[in-house]
């Protein structure tokens, strides 16, 4: 018996230690496309140097964003809405001292197992959703790029379609990934260029470390004194031979030395690092590189029409920063529902909000969630609880470019035993589709009912408005296909909803433009 658990418990630590040596995150940008990063890097150094910015020019700059948020082909596996208005949020810090700041111009929901899991297999469709004007931020579940890397990819920058793909799991508040690739997107090596595919080792690559890198590239000196020529080009950036790659901590003490035999001090707090443990916030850009950031989005602003290069800056967006928090309305002060199938939570609008991000949990520190949605009203019905039990749920405020508002505070109520209103005994199924639309297409509502009954179908907003309503019909026993004319809905979410004497059924749809 103690040796059978002795052995599990062996195998268990072999597996741990064989991950720990296997698992080693990289930016998987190919070395094609570092090439053509290079190129344009020290273009924009030549640029800077013969025009440089004035004073008058560094004006903030309104970056556009569209995330495309794939999921399987039945809709599972997507990355939360939270997640990337977090990462919004992160993202506007870190470029905040550059006079560039980001909003989400669009969330583009794809439900494609061929996009989410294996990319690269798929850049022909990949190439007819991508919005030009605006950075493309694939978010999958494998960022592994064609003819995989050097370790697991978390992300990576291709110039060919200009767009960047990272792994769903990157994509929030804690990790440096985002940041790091859109440094590739405008233009930014890694401090290691030249070492991107072979990190120096001593035993392989000698003491000291070679002249010229296995990239080819000169190997970047200590003292500074081939700066300009060699590693990244540039001079505020130390010497770093993709040392990060696989080191544990924030603090190198490798001792590796540059081709002087002068030990070598990476920084290992720049964001277009391999050094992934120190802590978030520390990271950040040289000014060189805000420099060449800056002449590269300059660049691609007076790009023709058309090109996919082209930036087209964001103007009347809403860049309200959110200082209030919305009240919770109801139910709180753990009040009883009046039933637990079809709960409406309330809470009042604030300034500057355009959507909030919903939590219900059954635990007060909401470690495991019931409900996360993303909600563009003051109001949402909660269809997935349990009869009997207490919940407690929180709302927070954000708008297409701040995204920093906190959660309000906690509220709770207790779902009661009888069934709400959306209960029909009459339908045993149905579906509306497409979901999510483009808002040109009509809707199809498909119903499998079971007894005859009289109903009306309804389109409502997300704030419980209706926007569209049939005329009441008798609809018989068997399968029922119904068209709902959308015209030209506004992006965000709707309602279609059964009406009856019996009760209601309700579908959440999201429109995307």
């Amino acid at each position: 018996m103690f040796r059978t658990v002795y052995t599990f418990i062996l195998l268990i630590a072999l597996q741990a230690a064989t991950f720990a040596q296997t698992y080693r995150p990289v930016c998987g940008t190919s070395q094609e496309d570092l090439g053509i990063i290079s190129q344009r890097l020290q273009q924009h150094l030549a640029d800077i140097r013969n025009n440089p910015a004035t004073l008058e020019e560094r004006t903030i700059k309104y970056v556009p964003l569209t995330f495309h948020l794939v999921a399987k082909s039945d809709g599972t596996g997507r990355i939360n809405e939270k997640d990337v208005y977090d990462q919004l949020c992160a993202l506007n810090t870190d470029y905040a001292d550059m006079e560039i700041q980001f909003y989400i111009k669009k969330l583009n929901y794809i439900n494609n197992t061929t996009v989410f899991q294996t990319h690269a297999n798929a850049f022909g469709f990949m190439q007819f959703q991508r919005d030009l004007g605006s950075i493309n931020i694939w978010v999958v579940e494998d960022a592994t790029p064609a003819g995989d890397g050097l370790g697991t990819t978390l992300g990576y920058y291709t110039a060919n379609f200009d767009w960047l793909v990272v792994r769903k799991d990157e994509i929030n508040d804690q990790t440096s990934t985002l940041p790091h690739e859109i440094g590739h997107y405008f233009s930014l090596d890694h401090p290691f260029n030249g070492w991107d595919f072979d990190p120096y080792d001593p035993a392989v690559h000698g003491t000291p470390a070679p002249a010229i890198s296995p990239g080819g590239v000169a190997t970047e000196r200590q003292d500074g004194s081939n700066c300009a020529t060699a590693g990244d080009f540039l001079c505020d950036t130390a010497p770093d031979y993709n040392l990060g790659f696989g080191w544990s901590n924030c603090n190198y003490t490798g001792g590796a030395k540059d081709p002087m035999n002068v030990t070598i001090n990476p920084d290992e707090k720049l964001f277009m690092g391999y050094f992934l443990n120190c802590p978030r916030n520390e990271y950040y850009f040289s000014t060189q590189q805000k420099e060449v950031m800056q002449q590269d989005l300059a660049g691609r602003l007076v790009l023709s029409s058309g090109n996919p290069r082209r930036i087209v800056l964001g103007t009347n967006i809403n860049t309200t920063v959110i200082n209030e928090v919305p009240q919770l309305v109801s139910p709180i002060d753990s009040a009883l529902t009046p039933g637990y199938n079809a709960v409406v939570v309330n809470w009042n609008g604030v300034t500057g909000a355009d959507s909030y991000i919903l939590q219900v949990s059954r635990l007060f520190n909401f470690s495991i969630l019931t409900t996360e949605e993303l909600v563009y009203g003051t109001s949402q019905v909660l269809n997935n609880l349990q009869s009997d039990k207490i919940y407690f749920w929180r709302v927070k405020p954000q708008n297409n470019y701040y995204a920093c508002a906190p959660f309000t505070p906690t509220e709770a109520f207790r779902t009661s035993t009888t069934v709400g209103a959306d209960d029909i005994s009459s339908v045993n199924d149905w579906a509306v589709m497409p979901n999510p639309t483009d808002g040109q297409t009509d809707l199809f509502v498909r119903l499998q009912v079971n007894a005859p009954f009289e109903g009306r179908l309804m389109l409502l907003n997300a704030t419980g408005q209706i926007v569209q309503q049939q005329a009441a019909q008798r609809f018989e026993a068997g399968e029922q296909n119904m068209q709902i004319p959308i015209g030209n809905l506004q992006a965000g979410v709707y309602i279609v909803s059964l009406q009856t004497q019996e009760g209601r059924l309700n579908k959440r749809i999201v429109v995307t433009q």
